[in-house]
């Protein structure tokens, strides 16, 4: 209840917030055809989520580039999470990309502050913090982690069987 308003993000509970974290991302589930049937396998070692929390790696020529780093993660090549997945698909290899977007909707504080404030103004940054996170998680407010933006809006890449 109560956040499907547009003010939901400044009233939401951080319970709320915490549980929309959760909520947003990805299941990886295994699923077998079963007299002629498709059904999950419930304890197959393959099922899982992956959250806006997840850790993930970085790598190609972006990871540990001086934008990629916060203070959490120095290295700027372990990322937490994935948002606002849109379209995707599967690999020649098995795996499968997913693509975000629209993520400048997640953050809180002053992007025209930062120091790469024309480059979050190009990408749409408002401070809007549509869900609240940047009120109960520091990597969602700008004013703290002027670089977490920059570690979304990118094509994902799951492996489902690591």
């Amino acid at each position: 209840p109560g956040m499907t308003e547009d003010d939901a993000g400044k009233t939401m509970t951080r319970e709320q917030v915490d549980l929309g974290l959760t909520a947003m991302g990805h299941s990886i589930v295994e699923v077998m055809l079963k007299d002629g049937k498709w059904q999950t396998v419930e304890d197959s070692p393959l099922n899982r989520r992956i959250t806006a929390s997840t850790e993930m790696t970085a790598s190609g020529p972006a990871a540990g580039h001086a934008l990629m780093q916060t203070s959490a993660d120095t290295s700027g090549r372990k990322i937490l999470g994935t948002s606002y997945n849109c379209s995707g698909g599967v690999t020649p290899w098995g795996t499968v990309l997913t693509c975000e977007e629209g993520v400048s909707d997640l953050f809180g504080g002053d992007p025209k502050k930062a120091p790469t404030a024309e480059l979050l103004d190009r990408y749409g940054f408002d401070g809007s913090d549509i869900y609240g996170r940047g009120r109960f998680h520091d990597r969602f407010n700008i004013d703290k982690e002027p670089n977490e933006p920059n570690r979304f809006d990118w094509v994902v890449e799951i492996d489902p069987y690591d």
